[in-house]
């Protein structure tokens, strides 16, 4: 059913030209309900309704106005609501009735809110007390003079403390704030500068979504008033026919892999080549076919079957037979499962899997997806559409120009200095492809994501790779030998993302491409192959989809430059510059130029320019597609190629502004003093700029020439009104002046730059109120209702995964930011707020704690917050080459090569950078961090003190040997200075400023002999390895682990609890119980909540309703107990508590010759007796001992059944007997795998290597054997290395195996495959740039090596490794 409402504050009708304005909007809109506010009328004649355009078949209710403001009316259609009750106050009218169609009781109320500050908070106060008196569905709309976020409001400073009164009242009202279409701002003052806030809007709660999904909100044309009316929409033909798309639970349906390996089979045996594209067009008819009786899975087909099983079990307890109660609940089941996989793909959720699997909220979730993507109307060229078909219309033609528009000139030449790849980099590129990696590009890809335009996912390829495998090698084979690719085969989606709240004309939405299924998978190989070399070609001050960089990085490096010239009083400015539609502008020709220029060769440049010049797109408005159009110009977002040329595209722009700066055409900021300077010119974030230069307007103005000749160049338009110019140190009126000049906009720090703040002085609450922001939109009040407790857990966990991570990741968060944060999250497991208290059955630092120690394991704020500050520590000392690192240095004046912080405490430090340096320490405790858990490891030795710091021995050498550094003339010389690398050994020479005396000769040799133990390792530089991972890698996961350290572990969790045998919401609510935490009478009236409550149990109405007592000692739950027991003869005395319980069942379960069905009885029990206690105390249900057993068995069976439906004994049997015997299905799982070593085919030699490290001591070992095709040893090696982490010695162990080859006699004649069981290492070799940078110049070391000796590397198993692994142990000594 469409109907429609509108809110208006039409500012004061006493004139006839706003009755007129009102009447003109009433007749052309029609709505159903009509609020306005600001009336300004004591009273309404049947004149004025008339002149209003009000009907006879309306009726209204208005509120006079008081002193020179207010005045409210309601109209409304008597035909669409039959209104039974009003209210009416000076502030709003609330109207109580039922709206045409529904039974559901509706409340409709016309809100004018007071626009004094010092009002607002009791007036929502009062408004929130009056909805609490009455249960029905709200839609709030009017003038609420308040707003949400400081998005909501420009032009003039934000009022947090309305924002905080607005926000709370809308949270515990349970209301859901639509997203506005049309525009940003309701209300404007129209002075200059203007001022524009959204101060009138709809609110609806929850149910009203279920019952219109297609409810929207729309902002009207303003008319005569300064306010916008507001419009709210139900419409239902919105859209055209829509795409087709793959739904997962399809491909589990029996039959579906038959249908698909049918097709391929009948393609692949035709005359004639049929390609894949061909293939799965005809394979998508045919699903569509297959499908349509498979598709009912919907609320009615559930009901239906519930009403079947019902009659069924009825049956059963009349003493009939039934014989198909057991295929029932199979197919209920399996409809379950459908409908909550259909709604679960359409809501796009990635936190589920753990959660709870609730269809009615991912049905919420889907459904407001929707309503915020859907377009409902455009602007163009100051006419606004309407109608489906001339939205469409506008897109296409609006896109159409974007992507066809050519405004370049060709240059002759660059004259840019581009750096180059390398020959092997380039014969990479450009090998044939693999199965092998084709393949893992698909594994590396989201399965449930549907790429349209042909609907298959991911999912559908890696279900079906053995089938599809040689069809889609065949189109790689295509494309290496440059042949045309199948029609469609490039034809993209174009969805439409709004690029601020309320977008209005096509250039307010960003396109984002959904790409073909085959093109994405040829895409995503491209990508993966360039990623591997793109840093080459890539320069330092890009930070934008470069392994290895962060755009954490770029803000600090921003946030650090603008602070040193703010302390030193020096001047400078800032131009931030925005590119319109800089991926959708990039020019091709340009592109392919920048790569030859960087040595690309020409089949790969082929290659690149068949994937974006070949490409069709469709723009799909409201799910359905328009027309198809040819691109010829842009990269589209969505591609996994697009960030990768796009960089290629920035570095031409980076070697521009280089060579400006070095012209002197502008000068950077100059940060440091002599020699230990760095010049911070520009930061590049994909199509993000940020250009730094003095505080001079012939700077400014030059950078503008070098971006015009970019643009002209490259074809990226500058969008000079959205570009900003800020000032450090500089008036804010000559910033205006230049500004002006150069047709920017003028802008004042503090503000921000890649979604973080920048230029704050200080750390505030202020700074962190958009983390503050998404915590409470992401934790809504009406979402708990929807959610069970783990499903409100898994949201929390999600929510701290996602939303503060950058924040926390570079600013050290107040205290008064991590309260508001906690309680925002305890409040909303629980389900708390300020006018509904409910309790918190845990503290909340018991439930961050892991789940093994009995908390829930969410991640405590501060402690997170720390370990992701520890992280630019270690970055600090292992990734020396960076950006950031260099700036930080030369600030502060410390030396280049240091490996951990110098003063903490200089006067140039910054807050964000003394928040980071105070991350090394443990709360609580004076050592730190870097001292428990970092190991030093020499490299170059021009990092570690010689005698200070602890390298080698079990302390610092001048702790251990006194004497000797009491004779040495350098007392603080790094280990360089003592020694030199000489045929990869180290040779040392300690300086003395005598020859040791007699007594001193022992100490001197003992001396020597710890210095000679040392081995070099072959680290290009000095290094940190973090103790706290096997591999020495530090990570953010492990560094939280040992910073949350709890010795309260209890196996009872992990072996009892925390089973993955229940349902999430089960597993939740036995925690709840053995934690004591339950509900129960006597622990409520324990805590004051119920002081006139029978305390008595409801089971058995003797005892006191105590946890231990309803669950375990009531005689009807005892009597459950033993009647489970029985079907294993087994009978014992019930222990005192729940824990104690579950421990005893644990240990039955080894002494007893149980089934699996054993485990699944504690959770199903406890779960069963509280609901049915639930179903008594708040339902009235009379109580049945025999129902209870009955519900409990069933739900044993079916938990059990669910988690094993391969099981072979029907679900009756089951029932009938816990104990029956269960056919075990048969599973490598557990099992020992046999595996053994292989040799190599005719040609080649085995070089097995292996590293094998003691969990104490000095040193460890490694070890290789290198065998022919007969198994025979040729050579082996055995030898001992320093103590490091494992990952090292592995690497060490293949590049010692590599050095060895020379001097092997059949080397010459064979290729030789090396293999590791190290994995990780593998795979740093295979891909350098994933291998963090400690140890980067050693994989490249061995990967060099390697190519020059025509090496291939493989990782086994440890099994088939065991020769290696023994003589690596003998190497240890």
């Amino acid at each position: 059913m469409d109907w429609n409402a509108i809110s208006w504050n039409i500012r004061g009708l006493g004139r006839p030209e706003k009755a007129s304005a009102v009447r003109r909007l009433f007749l052309q809109k029609k709505p159903k309900l009509f609020f306005l506010q600001e009336t300004k009328l004591q009273a309404f004649s049947i004149s004025l309704y008339r002149r209003l355009g009000v009907k006879h078949d309306f009726d209204r209710v208005f509120s006079p106005f008081e002193g020179s403001v207010g005045g409210l009316l309601c109209v409304w259609d008597k035909d669409f609501l039959t209104i039974a009750n009003s209210f009416v106050d000076r502030r709003f009218i609330a109207l109580f009735g039922l709206i045409k169609g529904s039974q559901e009781p509706y409340g409709f109320i016309n809100v004018y809110a007071p626009y004094v500050e010092s009002e607002k908070l009791s007036f929502f106060t009062d408004l929130k007390s009056f909805m609490d008196n009455y249960q029905v569905n709200w839609i709030i709309g009017g003038d609420f003079n308040a707003y949400l976020s400081s998005e909501e409001k420009f032009g003039s400073t934000v009022n947090r403390s309305t924002i905080e009164v607005f926000r709370n009242f809308i949270q515990e009202s349970q209301l859901v704030d639509l997203p506005l279409s049309g525009g940003s701002f309701t209300w404007s003052n129209n002075r200059d500068p203007p001022t524009f806030i959204r101060l009138d809007r709809f609110l609806v709660g929850v149910k009203v979504l279920s019952d219109f999904p297609l409810l929207c909100q729309l902002l009207l044309p303003k008319s005569i008033s300064d306010h916008n009316p507001i419009g709210l929409e139900v419409v239902s033909n919105v859209g055209g026919p829509r795409p087709f798309k793959l739904y997962n639970y399809l491909m589990e349906e029996s039959g579906f892999s038959d249908l698909v390996e049918a097709a391929f089979s009948k393609a692949n045996i035709r005359k004639g080549k049929v390609g894949l594209q061909r293939i799965l067009r005809d394979l998508k008819g045919d699903i569509k076919t297959w499908s349509k009786d498979k598709q009912d899975v919907g609320n009615k087909l559930i009901q239906r079957l519930e009403g079947q099983i019902a009659e069924e079990e009825l049956k059963q307890q009349q003493g009939m037979v039934s014989s198909n109660i057991g295929e029932l609940r199979q197919a209920l089941w399996a409809s379950m499962r459908k409908a909550v996989s259909i709604w679960l793909q359409n809501s796009r959720l990635k936190w589920f899997s753990d959660g709870d699997r609730n269809s009615h909220y991912f049905h919420l979730v889907a459904s407001n997806r929707r309503r915020s993507n859907r377009i409902k109307s455009v602007e163009v060229d100051g006419r606004t559409f309407l109608d489906q078909q001339s939205i469409s219309k506008c897109f296409q033609d609006f896109f159409s120009n974007v992507y066809r528009a050519k405004n370049t000139i060709e240059v002759d030449s660059f004259q840019l200095g581009f750096k180059k790849l390398s020959s092997a980099q380039q014969s990479n590129l450009e090998m044939a492809f693999t199965s092998e990696e084709v393949w893992a590009a698909i594994s590396d890809m989201d399965s449930s994501r549907a790429t349209d335009p042909d609907g298959y996912n991911m999912a559908f390829y890696k279900k079906f790779w053995p089938v599809i495998k040689s069809n889609l090698m065949a189109v790689f084979e295509d494309l290496f030998a440059d042949r045309d690719w199948a029609p469609g085969l490039n034809h993209a989606f174009i969805t439409l993302i709004p690029k601020k709240l309320g977008p209005a004309c096509p250039d307010d939405y960003r396109p984002i491409s959904l790409v073909g299924s085959i093109y994405k998978i040829i895409s995503k190989v491209l990508s993966r192959r360039l990623r591997q070399c793109i840093d080459s070609v890539v320069s330092k001050a890009q930070f934008a989809f470069i392994p290895g960089r962060s755009i954490l990085e770029c803000s600090l490096i921003a946030n650090e430059g603008i602070d040193y010239i703010r302390k030193m009083g020096l001047r400078g400015s800032l131009f931030k510059i925005d590119f319109k539609r800089a991926y959708d502008s990039v020019d091709w020709a340009f592109l392919i130029r920048v790569m030859k220029e960087m040595g690309f060769g020409n089949l790969w440049c082929r290659w690149i320019y068949r994937c974006i010049s070949t490409a069709s797109i469709s723009v799909l408005i409201n799910g359905s597609p328009t027309q198809s159009f040819q691109m010829a110009r842009g990269l589209r977002q969505g591609c996994p190629l697009s960030p990768l040329l796009f960089n290629l595209i920035g570095e031409a722009l980076h070697l521009m502004l280089e060579k400006a700066t070095l012209s002197g055409l502008f000068k950077g900021f100059l940060i440091g003093r002599g020699d230990n300077t760095y010049n911070l010119s520009h930061l590049q974030y994909a199509d993000d700029l940020l250009i730094f230069c003095s505080a001079a307007l012939g700077e400014i103005l030059n950078v503008k020439r070098v971006l015009r000749v970019f643009e002209i160049s490259a074809g990226l338009q500058l969008n000079m009104s959205k570009c900003r110019l800020f000032g450090v140190n500089v008036e804010d009126g000559l910033i205006s002046v230049w500004a002006n000049k150069m047709g920017c906009l003028s802008a004042t720090l503090p503000s921000d730059y890649l979604g973080l703040p920048l230029g704050p002085s200080r750390n505030s609450e202020t700074l962190w109120e958009p983390v503050i922001e998404k915590f409470y939109k992401a934790l809504a009040t009406w979402k708990n209702k929807h959610l069970s407790y783990s499903g409100r857990l898994v949201l929390i966990k999600s929510v701290l995964s996602a939303l503060p991570t950058h924040f926390l990741s570079i600013f050290k968060m107040p205290a008064s930011v991590a309260v508001k944060l906690n309680r925002l999250m305890a409040n909303f497991l629980w389900g708390d707020s300020e006018s509904h208290r409910s309790i918190h059955w845990r503290k909340w630092t018991d439930l961050c704690n892991p789940l093994d120690c009995g908390g829930l394991g969410i991640h405590n704020l501060n402690l997170q917050n720390q370990a992701l500050l520890m992280k630019w520590v270690w970055n600090f000392a292992n990734s020396r080459d960076s950006e950031w690192r260099k700036l930080i240095c030369c600030k502060l004046n410390w030396d280049p090569n240091c490996l951990i912080f110098g003063d903490t405490k200089h006067k140039l430090n910054s807050w964000i950078w003394k928040g980071i340096a105070n991350a090394i320490y443990l709360k609580g405790d004076s050592s730190s961090l870097v001292d428990d858990q970092l190991a030093l490891h020499v490299g170059d030795g021009k990092s570690i003190f010689f005698g200070s710091d602890f390298w080698v021995g079990d302390a610092p050498l001048q702790v251990n040997f006194p004497r000797i550094f009491t004779l040495a003339t350098n007392k603080s010389g790094k280990i360089a200075e003592f020694g030199t690398v000489q045929d990869s050994k180290w040779a040392w020479n300690i300086p003395l400023r005598r020859v040791p005396f007699g007594w001193e000769i022992d100490q001197m040799n003992k001396f020597m002999d710890c210095l000679n133990s040392f081995k070099y390792e072959g680290l290009e530089r000095d290094c940190f390895t973090w103790k706290g991972t096997g591999d020495g890698i530090f990570t953010v996961k492990s560094c939280y682990k040992i910073l949350n350290r709890q010795s309260s572990f209890n196996p009872i969790w992990k072996e009892s609890v925390w089973l993955g045998l229940a349902p999430p919401r089960a597993e939740f609510f036995l925690w709840q119980a053995t934690c004591n935490k339950i509900p129960v009478r006597a622990l409520l009236i324990h805590r004051g909540m119920q002081q006139d409550f029978d305390i008595c149990c409801p089971l058995c109405k003797s005892s006191a309703e105590t946890t231990a007592h309803l669950f375990l000692h009531c005689k009807y739950t005892w009597s459950l107990w033993q009647h489970l027991a029985s079907y294993w003869n087994l009978a014992f005395t019930m222990p005192a508590d729940i824990p104690s319980m579950l421990l005893m069942w644990k240990d039955l379960s080894l002494l007893r010759n149980s089934n699996s069905i054993w485990m699944f009885i504690p959770a199903s029990t406890l779960w069963s007796i509280w609901l049915y206690r639930n179903e008594i105390v708040f339902h009235n249900k009379l109580f049945d001992p025999c129902n209870l057993i009955f519900i409990t068995r069933f739900r044993i069976v079916s938990w059990f059944k669910s988690r094993n439906p391969d099981c072979q004994v029907c679900f009756d049997d089951l029932m009938s007997n816990l104990a029956c015997p269960i056919p075990q299905k048969s599973s490598l799982k557990g099992q020992k795998v046999t595996c053994s070593w292989k040799p190599p085919p005719r040609g080649f030699l085995k070089f097995n290597v292996d590293a094998a490290m003691p969990t104490k001591g000095d040193s460890g070992g490694i070890g290789g054997v290198l065998r022919n095709h007969s198994g025979n040893v040729l050579f082996s090696f055995s030898e001992a290395i320093n103590h490091c982490p494992v990952i090292l010695g592995e690497l060490l162990a293949i590049k010692a195996g590599l050095q060895k080859l020379p001097s092997m006699e059949e080397y010459g004649n064979h290729r030789i495959i090396i293999e590791s069981d190290s994995a990780l290492a593998i795979e740093w070799i295979k891909f350098p740039l994933r291998c963090p940078e400690v140890f980067r110049g050693l994989v490249n070391e061995i990967t060099t090596i390697g190519y020059s000796t025509n090496c291939m590397f493989r990782s086994i198993p440890r099994v088939c490794n065991l020769v290696a692994d023994s003589l690596a142990k003998e190497g240890i000594g």
